[in-house]
């Protein structure tokens, strides 16, 4: 019987070095070509690879490094969960006047169905493009490509449902909407809370990723949403996702970073304006966190962004964040018992992750991918702070006049 094999050849404007990293190390993996990866980064090592996207989140892929020249190719047996059996790809790559020149060979095994082979070729399609737009570029075309609602979206609790008069916790509630983008125009506005797209209600089950899974931009959607317990309707328009210029070099990024964060201190100043130290140490409300204890969030916020990048930097993600723990916030606001202290300790959190991004080693830079990942999260942080800020103003008491 003929094996199945699929070959597919990409050139790459990056140096081999930089491609065979792409192939051998978990974090890369997930910058091109699956959501999240874990290996054992050697010859005979193993490597899992899971996909949480809507389209494919029923495969994953258990292989082994079997055997590897570095900077020239890659060996692997190679076994998703939809073959009967194990099978193997090889990656060749060779130096060329523009960078590199790369041959993915993937053979599947007897009795393979056409329906692994068909998606598994479509995996190595989008992931040689993207292989090759995030070496040259930086860009994930993932993220590049999906569209947005343009909404910043909460948690719906139980007292939220109750507070809004809602008849169950299915569904997003918008705690903001962007200007510019498609829910802001259609109408919708913060306190919102969707509970259907082009009739397809969301549930715990089915979200609004879910929903954009297989949604382009200029895409029109019907919104079935809540506003203060009363149903309404909105047709919205798709927008392109919001991208911002990440330069190339790390000392480049730092100045444009530092830029970013001298303007979210001055907004967090103006929150801030008035805040006595009694009124910084009160509860919410609603149980919720004080003046004091947001800016430990902040603070902590920023320190597992740090972690983040460290991460990034060796490889290995951490699978969740521990920003949000009551006890953590706490802790810090107990170390850091006034509000000018407190106040400070956000400063020092920006700029030490100013300087932690200036120093980037050239080697992290030049493979572009998680540079430009990070910088579009960093220089792009200031949605989360809205909130935040938001909520200092909400818990200072009104001037006196």
């Amino acid at each position: 019987m003929t094996a199945t094999t699929y070959t597919a050849t990409r050139q790459i404007g990056n140096t081999p070095a930089n491609v065979f990293y792409m192939f051998t190390h978990e974090q890369s993996w997930r910058e091109w070509f699956c959501d999240s990866a874990w290996a054992q980064q050697r010859e005979e090592g193993r490597l899992l690879l899971n996909w949480q996207r809507p389209l494919w989140r029923d495969l994953f892929v258990l292989a082994r490094f079997a055997k590897w020249d570095a900077g020239k190719r890659v060996e692997m047996e190679w076994e998703a969960n939809l073959d009967p059996s194990r099978g193997s790809v090889v990656i060749n790559i060779a130096p060329t006047d523009g960078g590199s020149s790369v041959t993915v060979t993937h053979t599947f095994p007897d009795g393979v169905t056409d329906e692994s082979v068909t998606r598994q070729k479509t995996l190595w399609e989008n992931g040689l493009e993207n292989l090759q737009s995030v070496l040259e570029t930086g860009i994930d075309l993932r993220l590049a490509r999906a569209p947005m609602l343009g909404v910043v979206v909460g948690a719906l609790d139980e007292p939220t449902q109750k507070r809004l008069g809602l008849p169950d916790r299915d569904g997003a509630l918008l705690v903001d909407t962007i200007e510019g983008l498609g829910a802001r125009a259609a109408g919708l506005v913060g306190g919102d809370v969707i509970f259907a797209l082009d009739d397809k209600p969301l549930n715990p089950t089915f979200g609004v990723f879910d929903f954009m899974a297989n949604k382009k931009a200029g895409d029109t959607v019907k919104v079935d949403y809540y506003r203060g317990g009363e149903k309404r309707s909105a047709t919205m328009t798709l927008s392109p996702r919001i991208m911002v210029d990440v330069p190339a070099g790390a000392k480049d990024l730092a100045v444009r970073l530092r830029e970013v964060y001298e303007e979210m201190e001055s907004q967090l100043d103006e929150a801030l304006a008035g805040v006595s130290e009694a009124v910084a140490s009160m509860a919410a409300p609603d149980g919720g966190w004080s003046v004091k204890e947001i800016l430990a969030h902040l603070v902590l916020g920023e320190r597992d962004q740090q972690y983040f990048i460290a991460q990034h930097l060796s490889d290995d993600v951490a699978a969740n964040a521990v920003l949000n723990q009551d006890a953590r916030v706490r802790a810090l606001v107990s170390t850091h018992s006034t509000l000018a202290e407190m106040r400070a300790e956000v400063s020092r959190a920006y700029q030490e992750t100013v300087a932690y991004v200036e120093n980037f080693p050239d080697g992290f830079v030049s493979r572009r991918s998680s540079h430009w990942a990070l910088g579009q999260g960093l220089l792009q942080g200031g949605y989360h702070l809205q909130d935040h800020f938001a909520q200092i103003k909400a818990l200072s008491p009104a001037p006196v006049s």
